[in-house]
């Protein structure tokens, strides 16, 4: 479907772009698994900063440090770049992206990089490709480092690989036109064309072949393909077939060196061709045979960005669209999309943009035939429980409705109750239809069955909410707004509770009932005179969830600046911790410490100091970059508590002991001689 472009008087910012950003639109703007990898980044996430541009960028701590940059596109698309192999839509962009999110949620605004450091104008040089010659000086004083340190550990490493951070070849998005090539360049060598005679042109075609390597070849090619028959393209296109999906390819790492990644360009520019050519049955063929060669070829590949299907389904939309396009009946088109997508066990076609939906075109007859192919109405028996149904819910309501056949629909999906994807469907269809009040309806009883788990997003929960606002229900509003405070009680919800609450002058009474449930999980409504509605799910008993939720009591705390409540709740908190097992080696206390530390270092210093004290002695255990920087960064917070104790030589002990215990640690040495020259301005440099 085309987008929506943004309007000059009324543009989206990266700010509105990130607010509004869902996990769906995340997932599918990078993919599932570069999104669960970044939600695991977000504390490797530094400071982010605002270029001049508009851009969000960050340093982005890995298997290396990575620049990391997000910007709009003139449609108002999101756009990502990093200097990690990956370099776009990587889970070091998601990262930036979540965590920008937050701060926007929580009011806060991003401060304007001062290019003046070092730091960014490194940033941009490595965004934007043009890195000077000191910077390969650093790089080979780095490498002298990782040399000389004899206390690294090859385990440290596979296990980094093994998280995904291999270098790779880099493959910038929107990089048309940043070296001027796309556009102003471009337009100059045009003009210049347009002005020669027509002599002057063949004399300067006769100087490109003579003179510049690959032109002949190039020109070879396009001439054999203009001249070639379909049948011909038909066999170029399937030896381009073979050539691309011959043998296996390795995901680079630094075991075995780069390997060549597999070239899909001229299976797709053949798929074109014959495209144009309205060759749209013998595509389909050729289209199935990518397919499964495509899948023995991931099969036995290291292919973990996913290359193999990202050019696939490449290849396999030309051939969709060509289809959709085609006099093939509408149903045999639909049956086409559903086979190319079956028994696809490696993913290969899961990157495919067109759909039936998005580029079929068909009357209402025609998608009425589809939508009782998908009912599965030529299916005689189901089996018990079964729809029979052969679409996604989704599908079902669309083709439905483009058939004039709403209502049907809508009584489809009323018969199945219990089911969240139906449901959400149907509130959905219902508000399409203008039908609020029955939308409202099927969020309340929906809801009415569910219980506060600490699930997070609610998917009917959000509807009413949607609903209530528009309708200007203020109450409503903040009643959902509770459920989704109890359901995921954090410093964000927490601020989106008051600031609902507080409209209806309810603030005062809903913040004690809300830390009460928090402390013991009584029902906060159960309560006389309660000022909000009834909450539209129900409440657990104490004894089915645990309680007290120390994350959140500590995380209000600190956001309410109330020093002695975060350390008391802390104190418990480690304290129930005592004696049990981390889970997956996972240490909890770490979680909340740094931002529990910040909180009472003004009013109990000492307890701050032994915070960060305890991580410095933790790391220390391991070798690697990212455990010097901890060690760095909690020095760097104790170092201006203790001098306004009058403790600075302290401080300057332990350091020193660091120095001489750890002294054959060649880049934790270098991070210490860093960290110390900053004097008194270290703090904003390692504190991040």
């Amino acid at each position: 479907m085309a987008k929506k472009k943004a309007t000059s008087e009324n543009p989206v910012t990266l700010k509105d772009k990130l607010l509004s950003l869902t996990w769906d639109e995340l997932r599918a703007w990078s993919d599932s698994r570069s999104v669960e990898r970044g939600r695991g980044y977000l504390s490797n996430v530094d400071d982010p900063v605002r270029f001049d541009d508009g851009s969000l960028v960050s340093v982005v701590h890995g298997s290396d440090d990575y620049y990391t940059r997000l910007s709009l596109d003139a449609e108002g698309n999101l756009l990502s770049e990093c200097s990690c192999p990956v370099g776009y839509r990587c889970k070091h962009a998601v990262a930036l992206a979540l965590v920008c999110a937050k701060l926007f949620q929580e009011g806060k605004e991003i401060e304007k990089a001062d290019m003046g450091e070092r730091k960014w104008k490194k940033a941009l040089e490595e965004l934007d490709g043009t890195l000077e010659d000191d910077l390969d000086e650093d790089f080979e004083e780095d490498e002298e480092d990782f040399e000389e340190d004899e206390d690294f550990d090859d385990e440290d490493d596979f296990e980094d690989e093994e998280r995904g951070n291999q270098p790779r070849k880099k493959t910038h998005e929107a990089s048309a036109g940043k070296d001027g090539k796309g556009t102003t360049e471009g337009d100059t060598v045009r003009t210049y064309l347009a002005e020669l005679s027509d002599g002057r042109v063949r004399d300067l075609l006769h100087e490109l072949l003579d003179g510049v390597s690959g032109v002949r070849t190039y020109l070879s090619h396009k001439i054999e393909v203009e001249r070639a028959s379909d049948s011909q393209l038909v066999r170029m296109a399937r030896s381009a077939i073979k050539n691309a999906t011959d043998g296996s390819f390795r995901y680079w790492d630094w075991r075995h060196g780069e390997c060549e990644e597999p070239d899909y360009s001229l299976v797709q520019e053949y798929f074109g061709l014959l495209a144009k050519a309205g060759s749209w049955k013998m595509l389909m063929e050729l289209g199935d045979e990518l397919k499964h060669r495509a899948l023995n070829q991931a099969e036995c590949s290291d292919d973990e960005d996913g290359e193999i299907s990202l050019q696939a389904s490449a290849c396999l939309d030309v051939v969709a669209r060509a289809v959709m396009a085609s006099d093939l009946d509408p149903v045999e088109k639909v049956k086409w999309e559903q086979n190319i997508h079956s028994g696809d066990d490696f993913c290969v076609t899961e990157n495919m943009e067109v759909t039936y939906l998005d580029a079929l075109e068909a009357d209402q007859t025609g998608w009425s035939r589809v939508a009782d192919y998908l009912l599965g109405k030529d299916r005689k028996v189901h089996g018990v429980g079964e729809t029979g149904w052969r679409g996604t819910p989704r599908e079902i309501v669309t083709t439905l409705e483009r058939a004039g056949r709403a209502e049907e629909a809508v009584s489809l999906l009323k018969e199945e109750t219990g089911i969240v994807q139906y449901q959400t469907e149907l509130i959905d269809l219902l508000l399409h239809l203008g039908r609020r009040k029955e939308a409202e309806d099927v969020c309340r009883r929906n809801l009415a069955e569910e219980t506060v788990r600490g699930y997070g997003s609610n998917a009917f929960l959000d509807r009413l909410r949607k609903l209530a606002d528009e309708n200007g229900d203020a109450k409503t509003v903040a009643v959902c707004d509770l459920v989704s405070f109890l359901s995921y009680p954090h410093d964000g919800s927490f601020r989106k509770l008051q600031e609902s609450s507080e409209k209806v002058k309810a603030w005062k009474r809903v913040r004690e009932y809300a830390l009460r449930y928090l402390e013991d999980g009584r029902d906060p409504a159960n309560e006389k005179n309660w000022p909000l509605p009834p909450l539209p799910v129900k409440i657990p008993k104490p004894d089915e969830l645990q309680f007290p939720k120390y994350s959140a009591l500590i995380q209000i705390a600190i956001l309410e600046k109330r020093a002695e409540d975060v350390l008391a709740w802390y104190r418990r908190f480690l304290d129930n911790a005592k004696g049990k097992r981390a889970a997956y080696g996972y240490n909890s206390w770490d979680s909340l410490s740094w931002e529990v530390a910040d909180a009472i270092s003004s009013k109990f210093p000492d307890e701050a100091v032994a915070i960060w004290m305890r991580h410095v002695e933790s790391n220390l255990e391991y070798t690697g970059d990212s455990y010097y920087r901890t060690i760095c960064k909690a020095l760097a917070k104790m170092r201006p508590v203790m001098k306004g104790q009058g403790k600075l030589s302290r401080w300057q002990e332990i350091v020193g002991g660091i120095r001489a215990q750890y002294k054959r640690r060649l880049n934790l040495m270098k991070m210490l001689r860093q960290m110390e020259s900053e004097g008194d301005g270290l703090i904003a440099k390692w504190t991040k």
